[in-house]
């Protein structure tokens, strides 16, 4: 370039620096024009540009004369925010939100005396702490917001100075530590938007905040490390209409009355879940009457609901979740008219029936959940609750299953009866009106003394958790017995074509055979769990549920094999089984009264991957050869105790091909002999739980065993037919 006679760069958007070898050229012989400047922003921060008067500046400095700065993320500002900065003192307003910025905030951002509005900082990925100097921005009124960035360090007690802001004092989201600084009560003319949430901010929360009397929006706390009491002086924010948060703390004490007294104003969230708060529920919550939504979930709260509660709008939610309380559930919660979504008093101590009155929550259009209490029973009137989708009344000591609940005809979500009952509980056929479930239909462990309904077939839109397992318990001689539904499985169960997730009807007292329509729910992917029943046969339609991944897909019936006769009838392991080729864990035919030989068909599962037990059967004959194919299967194969003879095929060490690691087992088979092939070398990676002992297998321990380097623990061999010493010493053996 030394030859050209016109350098021209001009109105392009260079920043920064001019390289030494361009500047050379300006003084090189020959050279007329020679302009790098005209039009750009040389000697600038990049990316500043647009707030420079003329590009011949080699800064930004007191000539530069912007009062506004509005950039966002679209105009593709990024990098640091240069010191210079300080220099523009005729700013009035800054909003910089999202624009990707880093580093930290320059101090000379505090000689922007004149800014009104701003800085608006927010959705940024600044760092270290917040410079003190803000402090002398005593002009701003609007928006000093931060929120989404990576600010740490404590703030500086010195932005309580800030007095004329009116509106935005945003931290959320960031990494700031340390106290809360007491100087924040003084900004007291502030009306919306004082936003701490989800730092790290610990200590008291000063009672100064309580000065912030004008404040009619969003003060939030939560998600901190706060500790100590409730302030009693946040009940003097009369004004506040709308979000009292500070849940997710460490707050110790009792509620105070001051804040149900005198927050008279709020209409949504008021939120003090997920701290430590004791005592009892404080009854002027009933003096609230416009709020929403009150959640007190999960603290150490006792006593009784109050009876004033029933004066309170709350039209959206109730969340008392997770605490101690205890006595009966209010009449005069049935007293509000208007509720429509969330009562939620489970994981408490209730006691009693629940009242007729509650009947009267017709518009309740959400959940209502009173799990884990201690109620005796359901009104009649419970059925008119029919426009809720969910409905939760599981682990208590509910005596009846009231006919009505058949009227909960719009139940969509979740129906949780499990582990209720004291005597014994009948299923009316009323529960196929709920036609319209699609998810959640749980009966676990209540005590069921009756068949299952035929109408239970109606629900054909269902997709997930139809759960019926029975109730365990032990007799008198410690033996297992079961409370739960008796009768044949309904054949109208083959209805739900739909189903995709955990079907179990475990655990009952359920006979004859399993139907061949359950054959029918070809879309059923998780856990088909049949265990533990009285069932007289496994029909080999069961191979059709071909998406089936998940197990497990168990069979055990009530009567092990370990027990007394009479034992069900022998069973034959269906072909068919072998077209459920999705299937991944959890084929357990073990503890079965199956019979005859182990079909070949079964190597077809290639992406079985754990869990395959024939273990306590009856079956005979030879292991397949075929099991070699099931190449992804790498844990838990159980072949023990059975009647299964012959050799060991030298195929069944294929399995994981050859990435086998742990579980291994072939206990009490004395019908196989042989010797232990050599083949056992492959599994290299096999770590834990190799046993194969109480069988007839001979001979010498081949070599090969000793290439299972990693194993760490239980390689059981004994009590076979082993003869000879089975090779050099090694540190298999070595403790």
């Amino acid at each position: 370039m030394v030859k050209a006679a016109s350098v021209n760069l001009g109105d392009n958007k260079i920043c920064s620096t001019i390289p030494t070898e361009i500047q050379a050229l300006s003084s090189q012989g020959g050279i007329v024009n020679f302009d790098v400047a005209t039009g750009n922003s040389i000697g600038t921060v990049c990316g500043w540009q647009k707030y420079m008067v003329d590009a011949r500046f080699p800064e930004i400095n007191g000539s530069t004369v912007i009062t506004v700065i509005d950039h966002g993320e679209e105009q593709g500002l990024s990098g640091t925010v240069p010191s210079q900065f300080g220099l523009l003192t005729e700013l009035t307003a800054i909003w910089l939100q999202t624009t990707g910025l880093t580093s930290q905030l320059p101090s000379q951002l505090g000689n922007l005396e004149k800014i009104v509005l701003g800085p608006a900082f927010d959705g940024n990925f600044l760092t270290s702490h917040v410079p003190s100097e803000l402090g002398r921005l005593t002009r701003i009124t609007r928006m000093l917001t931060f929120d989404t960035n990576r600010l740490s360090a404590t703030l500086p007690s010195e932005l309580g100075k800030l007095t004329a802001l009116t509106s935005g004092f945003v931290f959320t989201e960031n990494s700031i530590t340390g106290p809360l600084a007491t100087e924040f009560g003084r900004l007291s003319d502030l009306k919306l938007l004082f936003g701490m949430s989800q730092n790290s901010i610990d200590g008291t929360m000063p009672t100064q905040l309580g000065r912030l009397s004008e404040l009619t929006m969003m003060f939030t706390l939560d998600e901190n490390s706060f500790s100590g009491p409730v302030p009693t002086e946040l009940g003097n924010m009369v004004k506040l209409s709308a979000d009292f948060n500070v849940k997710s703390n460490r707050l110790t004490g009792s509620l105070p009355t001051e804040l149900g007294g005198r927050l008279s104003e709020l209409q949504i969230y008021f939120k003090l879940n997920d701290n430590s708060l004791s005592g009892r529920l404080c009854t002027e919550l009933g003096l609230m009457n416009i709020l929403q939504d009150v959640r007190l979930t999960s603290n150490k709260l006792t006593g009784r609901i109050p009876t004033q509660l029933g004066k309170a709008a709350f039209e959206a939610a109730i969340f008392f979740e997770s605490n101690r309380l205890s006595g009966q559930i209010p009449t005069e919660l049935g007293d509000m008219a208007s509720f429509r979504s969330f009562l939620y008093l489970y994981s408490n101590s209730l006691t009693g029936t629940v009242p007729s009155e509650i009947g009267r929550l017709t518009k309740m259009s959400t959940a209502f959940d009173i799990r884990d209490n201690m109620i005796s029973g359901l009104p009649t009137e419970i059925g008119d609750l029919n426009v809720a989708k969910i409905f939760d009344v599981g682990t208590n000591r509910i005596e009846q299953f009231q006919t009505e609940i058949g009227r909960l005809h719009k139940m969509v979500e979740f129906f949780h009866f499990d582990f209720n009952g004291v005597d014994g509980l009948s299923l009316p056929s009323e529960i196929g009106s709920m036609h319209k479930m699609v998810k959640g239909l749980s009966l676990k462990g209540s005590n069921f003394d009756s068949t299952i309904p035929t109408q239970l077939g109606n629900l054909v839109l269902m997709q997930s958790d139809l759960i019926m397992e029975g109730r365990m318990a032990h007799g008198s001689y410690g033996e297992k017995t079961y409370a739960g539904f008796s009768g044949p499985m309904p054949t109208q169960f083959g209805r739900m074509v739909k189903f995709r997730n955990k079907f179990d009807v475990s655990r009952n007292r359920l006979t004859l055979g399993i139907p061949t329509e359950i054959g029918k729910i070809t879309k059923l992917v998780n856990e088909l769990t049949l265990n533990e029943n009285m069932f007289s046969s496994v029909p080999s339609q069961i191979g059709a549920l071909a998406k089936l991944e998940d197990g497990p897909l168990l069979f055990s019936p009530l009567l092990h094999l370990d027990s007394s006769p009479p034992w069900p009838s022998p069973w034959r392991i269906p072909s068919q089984f072998g077209n459920m080729n999705s299937m991944k864990s959890f084929l357990g035919l073990e503890a079965a009264p199956f019979s005859g030989r182990i079909p070949t068909q079964l190597g077809k599962l290639t992406e079985m991957e754990t869990s395959v037990s024939f273990e306590r059967t009856f079956l005979s004959g030879s292991l397949p050869t075929q099991l070699g194919l099931l190449a992804k299967t790498t844990s838990s194969v159980i072949l023990g105790y059975s009647s299964l003879t012959g050799q060991l095929p030298t195929q069944l060490f294929n399995l994981g091909a050859g990435r086998m690691r742990t579980d291994f087992s072939i206990r009490s088979v004395v019908g196989i002999t042989g010797s232990l092939p050599t083949e056992i070398g492959k599994w290299t990676l096999f770590s834990e739980e190799l046993a194969i002992s109480f069988s007839s297998i001979g001979h010498r321990l081949p070599t090969e065993l000793f290439s299972l380097s990693r194993m760490a623990s239980n390689l059981v061999l004994g009590a076979n037919d082993f003869e000879g010493y089975g090779g050099p010493r090694s540190t298999l053996f070595t403790p």
